[in-house]
């Protein structure tokens, strides 16, 4: 009994799991029927600027200053604009926590609806820290499954 048990549990543990892209999973979001975002469903924030500051909006100067490296961020947007963190990877030199990347995502305020028909779509973010700069790009699935650049923009002087 105890080994139908665990085959069960192994069998059932990708489709419970699987719409997590990145290492670090978050488990609050209802992740039932979501798209991935794409040329053709674009999710729109209200400006390139301040997609940038919400993300990292109260989160320590001296963190920001010194961090370095990339970080990825899946985002689910909801029917009604509302996001919901579901996966961080985080390749730089200051913890996920310390960057409040989870808790700045969850209130990030300045999401459009998905275009109809999609109720649910996620938005993958990626953050590259360099020395003098911040490039910022959103991430699409393309036609070979593989993630593309749909659109980036730069933050000059690191604030």
């Amino acid at each position: 009994m105890r080994t139908v048990i665990i085959l069960i549990a192994v069998m059932l543990s990708p489709s419970l799991f699987g719409q997590h892209i990145f290492t670090e999973k978050q488990y609050n979001c209802n992740y039932q029927s979501m798209s991935l975002e794409n040329s053709k469903i674009l999710v729109e924030y209200k400006s390139n600027d301040s997609l940038y500051y919400d993300l990292i909006k109260n989160v320590d100067l001296k963190y920001l200053a010194k961090v370095q490296g990339d970080i990825k961020i899946q985002l689910l947007i909801n029917a009604q604009g509302s996001p919901c963190c579901v996966s961080i990877l985080n390749e730089t030199n200051v913890s996920s926590s310390k960057l409040k990347i989870v808790k700045n995502c969850n209130s990030m305020l300045g999401w459009q609806k998905p275009p109809a028909p999609y109720e649910k779509v996620c938005v993958i973010i990626e953050l590259i820290y360099k020395s003098d700069k911040v490039i910022i790009k959103r991430l699409g699935v393309g036609d070979s499954r593989k993630f593309v650049e749909l659109d980036s923009f730069e933050i000059q002087g690191r604030k």
